[in-house]
Order: structure tokens, then sequence, then C-alpha cells
């Protein structure tokens, strides 16, 4: 073996491998260079020239690093001669690496980011939505400092603008169409500090000033709260801490269904019909007329007749009748106690409980209103869930007998209120007529089944269908919506007017007979006759629904033949809806509208439809 040793590390080596030949050619460059030939055989011979670098010591410590290294051990020769065989053994080169440990600030305060106490926020609603602030929020920081231009506090850089909703998680779904938006900022000076005084700055220059951005801003509010911010999350995961969590819930969740099952079994024990749904009160809706079964479900038994009424001495053959000319109207309309005894000779028809499918009881409001078997409106069936088809509504004849003119039915529930769109998608519905506020002394009336009517072009989703106001008429008495409803499986949508009238008080009936002859004549000239059944309902979908639907009824009657029945009129819709018309008040204003409307025709203040 022979070591050359120049003063630089170089070193180029060709080998080549012949049969009982060898050639080696070796270059050496003012590099420092060991170099180790070796040789093979009994037929090749292969000569190696290898580098050894002198091995070194590496000290690392903190904060600097020192590199020694160690002196070679190999001699250097000025000459290289070849060696036919030698054997050669090399170790690789070694590093020692001695680190110093790393001393670690522990104290959590060292790490915390410098976050500003939030005492209060700004909550700005925008008739926008989330998506496409989030695309232009930048835009809607330079609104906000050009803003401030005309105040006494400086707003000059967009970092004094904090976010706390139009972050990234919001802005992951840019189809949402969700408006009108709110958006929760806060302001923070040039230090990093939070500003009371800058952020309630901004209501009063929003008031004042011109908002320079895109979107309409509705208003703004001044949120008073402490917004807590939890930077420490080590200790959450900790292994032993999230145990103790998860055993603490399941527990938690398993205590829930006990309880649950334990109120179950209580209430399964004294259960029966009445207790399923609340009968109607009363002394809210007056159901003096309207008996309230408490009894159990005649599971199996038949009917012993058809259809019972409250006054024997009256059948389908032989209902009431009081044909009035104009001059017999003026007159009778005066006479109250006559009035008052017309209306309790009119039959009273009740439907049984056993006629109510079983387990449709749940989507009852009150439990001793139930719709008429024989002209119950079904669903088109979704599903295979028990009574997908029920739903609280019955058809109604219109004016010569038509048949499914109207649909009276109950108000929806939360329950129900997809029931009900569809109802209004599969009758192909282009009318409905409300005559009920959503609630009544602290109680529920009527489930908020339309669109927000703060801000146009917002809609709400109710099962398959896609409701959307576009255009809203609020008129002294009542509200006239221009609703799209869109089936959302088909992909289709319809117009769809709604008229809300809300001057019903909540004992007795309106006083004054105009605004309630307003209201019908409004109605009728939204009613086509290429469309399905125009739905009515107040809250149970009797006595109310029944006096606006006598009331149309009565009209057109009188615009054809110059005469009104009144009591036949009302006998016919109780026929198809049990319980129509239930107080003589209401009674008695079906005459007070219906004389109203012949005085304005007969005098020519009126034209006939």
């Amino acid at each position: 073996t022979t070591t050359t040793t120049t003063p630089k590390p170089t070193t180029t080596t060709t080998t080549t491998q012949r049969p009982t030949t060898t050639t080696t050619t070796t270059t050496t460059t003012p590099k420092p260079t060991t170099t180790t030939t070796t040789t093979q055989t009994p037929t090749t011979t292969q000569r190696i020239t290898t580098s050894i670098a002198p091995p070194i010591v590496i000290e690392i410590t903190s904060p600097t690093t020192t590199i020694k290294p160690i002196p070679s051990s190999i001699q250097p020769s000025t000459t290289l001669s070849p060696i036919k065989q030698t054997t050669t053994t090399t170790k690789p080169n070694s590093i020692t690496l001695r680190p110093k440990p790393a001393v670690i600030d522990l104290d959590k305060t060292t790490f915390a980011p410098n976050v500003p106490i939030i005492q209060s926020y700004l909550n700005v609603l925008i008739n926008s939505t989330m998506a496409d602030i989030c695309e232009n929020r930048e835009e809607l920081k330079d609104a906000i400092i050009k803003l401030f231009e005309s105040g006494t506090e400086s707003v000059n850089s967009k970092n004094q603008i904090r976010f706390l909703n139009v972050v990234e998680k919001q802005c992951l779904n840019p189809n949402d169409e969700k408006c009108p938006v709110e958006v929760e900022f806060y302001l923070i000076n040039s230090n990093g500090d939070y500003n009371t005084l800058m952020n309630e700055e901004f209501i009063s220059l929003l008031d004042n000033h011109r908002f320079d951005y895109k979107s309409n801003v509705i208003g703004a509010k001044f949120m008073k709260r402490t917004l807590e911010i939890d930077i420490d999350k080590d200790e959450t995961q900790n292994p032993r801490v999230k145990a103790a969590i998860y055993l603490s819930c399941i527990a938690g969740v398993c205590t829930i269904l006990v309880l649950i099952l334990i109120i179950v079994r209580k209430r399964q024990k004294r259960f029966n019909y009445g207790q399923r749904c609340t009968p109607v009160s009363l002394d809210d809706y007056s159901m003096d007329n309207i008996s309230v079964f408490n009894s159990f479900r005649r599971k199996g038994a038949r009917r012993a007749s058809k259809r019972s009424y409250g006054n024997p001495a009256f059948d389908e053959s032989s209902a009431c009748s009081h044909v009035l000319n104009f001059a017999g109207l003026v007159s009778f309309s005066e006479d109250r106690p006559a009035i008052d005894e017309e209306f309790s000779n009119i039959p009273v028809i009740t439907v049984k409980p056993d006629e109510l499918p079983p387990g449709a009881e749940t989507k009852n409001r009150y439990a001793n209103v139930i719709p008429m078997p024989e002209t119950r409106v079904l669903l088109n069936p979704r599903g295979s869930g028990m009574n997908s088809d029920y739903i609280n509504a019955n058809y109604v004849k219109g004016y010569k007998g038509a048949e499914k003119f109207y649909i009276a039915c109950q108000a929806p529930m939360q329950s129900t209120v997809p029931d009900f769109w569809q109802m209004i998608w599969d009758q192909n519905t282009r009318v409905i007529i409300m005559v009920t506020s959503l609630t009544e002394k602290g109680v529920e009336r009527c489930a908020d089944y339309l669109p927000p009517s703060e801000v146009l072009d917002c809609h709400r989703l109710f099962g398959d269908y896609q409701i959307t106001l576009k255009k809203r008429e609020v008129k002294e008495k009542f509200i006239i919506s221009n609703l799209q409803l869109k089936n959302l499986e088909t992909n289709l949508w319809r117009d769809v007017t709604h008229l809300w009238y809300g001057g019903w008080p909540v004992q007795g009936v309106p006083s004054d007979p105009n605004a309630m002859l307003a209201f019908v004549m409004e109605a009728r000239s939204h009613m086509k006759t290429n469309s399905g059944p125009h739905v009515v309902h107040c809250s149970p979908g009797t006595g109310r629904t029944g006096t606006v639907i006598a009331c149309d009824m009565a009209i057109r009657d009188f615009e054809l033949t110059r005469t009104v029945d009144v009591p036949k009129t009302v006998y016919a819709v109780r026929r198809c809806r049990a319980g129509a018309v239930q107080t003589r008040d209401q009674y008695a204003l079906i005459y007070k509208v219906v004389n109203l409307y012949a005085s304005k025709l007969s005098g020519g203040v009126l034209d006939s439809f």
C-alpha cells in the first residue's frame, strides 16, 4: 500500500478490468489525498483509489459549534508504486456529536399572543351573503377606513379591523345564499389595544355618513359583552383529560336516556286520546259548537251512521234555507235576535274520533278538530312512513257547487310545515288566505312558514320546497306577499299569493265590515279559474276559516242571482269542514259583509267580478 498526500483533497481514479491485465492511472492535484490500491486475483486485478478524510470530532455547544480536526496517522509518501495484491480494510468516518441540552422556557405567558381584552364588538347587518362578504372583505375594510376619514378616531390600517365571523371556517361554503348576513368585528388602535370610543364612533359615523360598500348596510348594533379567548389548549390535549371528558359525556347521555325512558313509561300508563293533542281553548276560539272528545279509539268498531248532527230536526235532504233579496237582506241584517235564532237552527256536523287514521293525531293541532273522511285532502305519499298522506285539511265546494274550490285546513305546526307546502304544490294552489296571528295571548296559533319579510329574495327551505319572498305590500288591515314556491326535486317553481289578515281580534270578530269586505275582494282578484283550490286557514281551520269562505260564496251567489241564502251557504261549508262558522258573532258578520257588498253593488260603487 502506497499513500501519497498533497496540500488539498482531490482524487481522480480510473479503474480498468481485463483478464490478467491491470492498468491504473492516478492523477493528483494540489489537495490532501490518500490513495489505496487493491489488486484481486486470479483473473482480474482491481485497483480502487479511495479518499479518506481525517476523522473529526464535532462539539456542539449552545450557542456556538466548534469543529476540531484530528491529525491523520498516515504518513505522506512521494511515490506511488503498484502492488499486485493487497487487502485493505477501511472504517467509515467517525463523527461524534456532543450536543448541549437546550433550555426551554416553560412559562406559558412567553408564547401567548398579545390578545386585546374585547369588552364589546360591532354587529352589522348587510344585504349580502357570507360567500360574497368573504370574497370582498378587503373592500369592506377599505369602506370602514374611508368612513373614519370623517371621524375623530383614526383607522388607517386594515390590521386595525378584526373580523370575528368572517373567517376561513365561515367562508368554506361558497353556495351559502342566506341573506341578510350579520358581520361581527371590532376595531383596535394603532398600538393593537382595544378602543371602546373607536367602536362606538363607528355607529354614529354609519348613521350620518355614506358607507362606500357595494352591498346595502341595513343596520348596525353595538354589542356589549366580553369575548373569552381560550389560548391554553394544552390541558385538553392530555389523554387523561380526554378520557375524563369522554366518560363524562357518556354518563350524561345515559342519564338523559334513562330519564326519558322513565317519563315515557309514566305517560304511557295514563295515556288517552285527549292527551295526544291540545284541546281548543273555548275562551280563545269559542268552540262551543264542537264537542271535545276524550274517549279511547274504538279499534275495529264500525260507525252506526255515516254522520252525526247536533240538531236532529234537520237531515241532509231538508237543510235549512232562507232566501233574501236585496231589500230583505237590508232589513234582516239589522235584526240580531232573528240572526241568532237562525244560526242556532243550522245543523252542527261533528266527526267521531274513530274516524281519524291511527297515529294521525300527532299531526293535529287540536284534539277535537278532526277532518271529515269524505272530503279529506290526501297528500302524495312520500316514503314508507305512517300517515305520510295525512294532513288536517278538507276540500270545500264553491259557488254553484264547484268541486274542490277551497281547502279549509288547520294552521301548520312546526312539524307539519313541509306537509303544508307539499299540499300547496300537489294541489296547484295559487292563493293562500290566512286569518290568524302567529301567537295569541302568548300561545302559538300558527307556525311561521313564510320567508323573512325584512329583505326581498330571501328564502327558506321546508323539506323539498324552497319559498322565496318576491314582493310584499302592507295595507291597513292585511298584508299581501308574492311568493315563489320551488320544488327542489323537479327544479320547477310556481307563483303563490299569500294574503294575511291581521285585523281579527283574539276574541270576537272585526268591528268594521269594510275591512273584511276589502280583504275578501282582494283575495278574489288573485283567484284564477285555471289554478287549484284556494287554501284558507285560521288556527283550527274552522271558525274564522268558515266565515271567510261563507262570505265569498254568498257574495258570488248575490252577483249571479241578486239573492242570498246565508244559512244554506254555512250548512254547505259545514258538510265539507266540520265546525265551520263557530259563533253567533261570526254568523252575524257574514250578513254584515254581504249586506255591505250588496249595497255598494246596487249603488254602483262596485262592479261585479
